[in-house]
């Protein structure tokens, strides 16, 4: 599973995408890494994309991850976005656990409605600081 994880400065929020089979051990460290990020930049948006990911996690392990999510400081205070390609049946359970949660996350397929339901009404910019973390492993 490859990650990387940006800011963009002008519209305050965070982008995280993953490449490759989601298992649980890698998602613990992307998990803390986008939290240790989300919090260095004081920003509570962030937009998944996981268009390149497959899910490689049993339902016993998703019910895991907006527990975790929660542990490494990621509350009802942040809104998320994920964009995905496919395993809906995964994601959409994802959504459902999270959001008995109380956590604010939506699925998408649609970058660009993902994007604008993160934003809200803001405008787009393509403009950010170059400001990213990269891990890659196996």
């Amino acid at each position: 599973m490859k990650y990387k994880i940006e800011y963009n400065s002008d519209k305050k929020y965070v982008t995280a995408n993953i490449e490759g089979d989601i298992e649980l051990e890698p998602l613990k460290q992307f998990i803390s890494d986008t939290a240790d990020f989300l919090k260095r930049h004081d920003c509570h948006r962030v937009l998944h994309d996981f268009r390149s990911a497959s899910v490689n996690m049993t339902i016993i392990e998703i019910d895991e991850v907006p527990k975790l999510v929660t542990h490494f400081g990621i509350n009802d205070s942040f809104k998320r976005a994920l964009v995905i390609s496919d395993d809906f049946k995964k994601y959409n359970f994802f959504e459902s656990t999270s959001r008995s949660k109380r956590q604010n996350v939506k699925i998408f397929t649609s970058y660009s409605e993902a994007k604008q339901w993160l934003l809200g009404d803001a405008e787009f910019s393509s403009q950010a600081i170059p400001i990213s973390i990269a891990n890659e492993s196996k």
